[in-house]
């Protein structure tokens, strides 16, 4: 039996002329998760875990992230240059909380009774002023 492609159960998957393009919504979504959850040092879809610190053990390169075995026998895995600080996440938090609460206004002043004109005009300046809100 062959194996369905999980692309099949998009709505418009059946309409889609060219099937063999990407899907580019799904890869932006998969690209920002991964970016995210290595960012944050979330363990759920992180690529940094144990089994590619050995990797580079093994590929002797990076000698400073290899996994290091702890007296009590747990391994320990160094922070990457990219792995952010609790202060840092704390602004990151802030930050993506300020965005979202721009955004669900955006979606607000989108949505309301207003000329169409006034809603764009509305809409592109909270754009403007909120772009400046991420570093």
């Amino acid at each position: 039996m062959e194996k369905k492609s999980i692309f099949f159960n998009l709505p418009y998957w059946e309409y889609n002329l060219v099937r063999h393009n990407l899907d580019v919504m799904h890869i932006e979504k998969n690209v920002c998760d991964n970016l995210i959850y290595a960012l944050l040092g979330l363990g759920k879809k992180s690529k940094d875990t144990v089994k590619a610190r050995l990797d580079l053990k093994e590929m002797n390169i990076r000698l400073a992230l290899w996994p290091q075995q702890r007296a009590s026998g747990r391994t320990y895995l160094p922070p990457t240059y990219f792995t952010m600080s609790p202060k840092e996440k704390r602004l990151f938090y802030e930050k993506m909380l300020s965005f979202h609460m721009a955004m669900h206004l955006i979606s607000r002043v989108a949505f309301a009774n207003e000329t169409c004109q006034d809603s764009k005009l509305m809409i592109a300046m909270l754009y403007c002023k909120n772009f400046f809100l991420l570093p």
